[in-house]
């Protein structure tokens, strides 16, 4: 083979990589336009918010398509901003392009990895001076690149040339440290967060560690006095720059500031070493007895690395046991210093991501850790190790072995398993798109989107406010209520989303649960609405029977309904229950009512008082022993939600099997002015009734309010006529 530097490798490793992924994706770049990569969850969020934004809305910074009324800052979207901005522009002021939002969504992921493979090959050709394994180990290592498997949905996270070119840049830049390098970096960041701002934190991580090894080796004349400018240039600046817009931006002033899912999202080794998705391994999970690891940790980086893994923990230790004999040491080439470096850094950032998650759990650390506690999905940082390690793992065998004809094929050899393992990984990700776009040919083509407030799906749903939400049983109404949008220009009144407003989503989830009276929001309508039903998923508004849809197949119905004549219905229903319930002799059976109304507080729910506790301690609201209360008991009680943290709310209940921790959200049935209805039975241990509340990870100053504790047979209903209406089992009846 030849190892002299030639000028057409960088057209090789391109013209190959370019082969390779016509060879697997070429139907999808042939005809970008007709697959959506996913029909469901993320990705038919991602390609809604990026197509309704370049095509509907009227502002670059402010998405109109969910959340109706108020919309959403285009950052919490998910919608690429600087991207479809772009789009926007072209579309808005040159020629029309919101019909291939799609088509342009779908080829710049391609187009991503080929950039990597490019910069790749540039990294193994600068360390190792040969032409064609820089070339075969660039194509396979980019096509095992683990954002492929983002395909299917993250598509703002799916471009596999961001690490790789930190690492090049980095490498070119501590061979010599100059300005121009650092503005690049820093130009490159302030436009990858106008993409997502995760990059902050996955491309901020490599960057410092990195920078913080070179400082503590002290290495080609770097110094704290150095550093610092380049730095400032390099992350402090392009983040500033970034907030700042976003601060001038954004309206909203009560996004969560405790994101749920931080520790679920940590990194885990077996998400880096074992390959936890290829079908050859499954049956092995379970035999092993490997835990189980959320798909956000998952950067499987292939059978070489974990073997060269296992090798060099074998040879440190057989190193240890002999006596080397003192040699003077070679004075290592900028190559080897880096790569030592980067060993290094990426090391330092699987220990942060696997780690430091565990930290947010624990006050006492959690209230210094500010805006980190914003980046929960730390797994991502298996990207950086897993380009880190590969480039380290390879380079290092070739190097060494170089001048060993014995062993010149292993190096060739690793990159042949990474390259089979990398087929199989590439078939499966294929299967995975393979989604052919299927528009709704049912819908009316004459819906105008200026005649309608706003499509309600049902059932509702609203995810990604961090605290509290409705997920429907099925995907299918999300998909599909998308769609609806996208196709007729319509916003959405539910939400997809992330960290949106909790005031925000607390009206919108009056009607996402049981429904007593006429919520908030219709009252603020002037246009009627579109109602999507889902026949299969009917878990709210049962009196859309009363309706006549305009459009209909075997599993949606779509009416159309004035705001007032959804009010009506609501107020019909409450009425009959009122009147159904009011007139009907139940036996009233023991039970526990406090309304709390001797405690004055700022908050209540009904009357003047509640009770208010610290959210960091553990409060009994129950702890009694009742006769003739049967096996089955049911304790409600309503909490005030616009607090932080919900999720990590919990009930400790003594349960006739052992204590139980209960997630109050689990059991969360009306929201109501800001209030949420908890009900929960279990089965007693004869007739003691004891349940505890708590919130984990809760500050010292942290209050909570509860309000109109119930408990009582949940085979027995509590009725309690009102002036105004009725308390049926704990719903307000108006």
């Amino acid at each position: 083979m030849n190892n002299t530097p030639g000028k057409y490798g960088i057209w090789w490793a391109l013209g190959i990589g370019c082969a390779v992924i016509l060879l697997f994706y070429g139907k999808f770049i042939v005809s970008p336009n007709s697959y959506l990569f996913s029909p469901g969850g993320d990705g038919i969020k991602n390609y809604y918010t990026f197509a309704w934004h370049v095509q509907h809305d009227s502002s670059y910074n402010h998405f109109r398509g969910m959340n109706h009324p108020w919309g959403e800052h285009v950052v919490f979207t998910d919608n690429q901003p600087l991207i479809s901005n772009a789009a926007r522009f072209v579309n808005t002021n040159i020629t029309p392009v919101g019909n291939v939002a799609v088509g342009i969504n779908n080829l710049l992921l391609f187009i991503g990895l080929l950039v990597a493979i490019g910069i790749l090959y540039k990294l193994f050709f600068a360390f190792t001076g040969h032409q064609w394994f820089a070339v075969a180990a660039a194509v396979a290592l980019g096509m095992m690149s683990p954002q492929i498997d983002r395909f299917d949905g993250h598509f703002a996270l799916a471009y596999c040339f961001v690490v790789p070119l930190f690492i090049w840049w980095l490498y070119r830049f501590f061979e010599r440290p100059v300005f121009k390098l650092s503005l690049a970096m820093g130009l490159t960041l302030l436009l990858l967060l106008f993409i997502h701002v995760y990059y902050l934190v996955i491309v901020g991580a490599l960057v410092l560690c990195v920078w913080f090894v070179f400082l503590l080796r002290k290495g080609n004349g770097i110094n704290v006095k150095k550093a610092i400018p380049h730095l400032f240039i390099q992350i402090v600046l392009p983040f500033g720059l970034y907030f700042l817009w976003l601060k001038l931006t954004d309206t909203v002033t009560d996004r969560p500031t405790q994101p749920y899912g931080i520790v679920e999202y940590a990194a885990y080794w077996e998400g880096l070493l074992l390959p936890l998705d290829y079908e050859y391994f499954k049956p092995l999970k379970q035999a092993l007895g490997v835990r189980k690891v959320s798909v956000e940790t998952i950067a499987y980086a292939g059978l070489p690395l974990l073997l060269f893994i296992l090798w060099a923990i074998g040879n440190g230790i057989y190193a240890k046991t002999k006596k080397k004999s003192e040699q003077t040491p070679a004075i290592p080439s900028y190559n080897q210093q880096f790569l030592k470096v980067l060993l290094l850094a990426v090391c330092m950032v699987f220990v942060y991501a696997a780690f430091v998650p565990f930290l947010f759990n624990i006050p006492s650390i959690s209230k210094y850790l500010g805006l980190l506690k914003q980046f929960r999905s730390l797994g991502r940082l298996l990207w950086v190790v897993f380009y880190g390690l590969n480039i380290f793992a390879l380079v290092y065998v070739f190097t060494k072995i170089r001048e060993n004809a014995r062993y010149r094929w292993l190096p060739w050899a690793m990159v042949g398993v990474l390259a089979i393992e990398g087929t199989l990984y590439n078939l499966h990700s294929r299967s995975i798109i393979d989604n052919p776009r299927q528009p709704l040919t049912w819908v009316p083509q004459h819906l105008n989107p200026d005649k309608y407030e706003a499509i309600i799906p049902i059932p509702f749903y609203h995810e990604g406010s961090e605290n509290i939400g409705k997920v429907p049983l099925s995907d299918t109404i999300v998909g599909q209520s998308m769609l609806l949008s996208w196709q007729t220009g319509i916003p959405l009144q539910a939400v997809k989303m992330s960290r949106t407003s909790l005031a925000q989503t607390l009206q919108q989830l009056e009607m996402g649960y049981e429904i007593t009276y006429a919520p908030t929001l219709l009252k603020k309508a002037t246009k009627p609405y579109l109602l999507l039903h889902f026949l299969r998923d009917s878990t709210s508004l049962p009196f859309y029977r009363e309706l006549h849809p305009i459009a209909q197949t075997d599993s949606f119905r779509l009416y159309e309904v004035t705001a007032q004549k959804l009010e009506t219905l609501i107020q019909q229903r409450a009425k009959h229950i009122i009147d159904f319930v009011g007139n009907t002799e139940f036996e009233v059976s023991p039970f526990i009512f406090r309304d709390y109304e001797s405690n004055a507080t700022k908050l209540f729910f009904e009357g003047k008082g509640a009770l208010e506790v610290s959210g960091a301690e553990t409060t009994t609201l129950i702890d009694t022993a009742f006769e003739d209360l049967g096996d089955s008991i049911s304790v409600s009680f309503w909490i005030y939600a616009h607090t932080e943290g919900l999720p990590q709310l919990k009930l400790l209940v003594d349960e006739a099997k052992g204590r139980e921790r209960v997630h109050v959200l689990n059991h969360l049935q009306a929201v109501m002015n800001d209030w949420m209805l908890v009900e929960y039975n279990y089965n007693t241990t004869k007739g003691k009734t004891r349940v505890q509340l708590l919130k984990d990870g809760a500050k010292p100053n942290e209050l909570l309010y509860i309000d109109n504790l119930m408990v009582r047979p949940a085979r027995w209903p509590f009725i309690q006529q009102q002036k105004n209406g009725l308390v049926f089992n704990n719903r307000y009846y108006k």
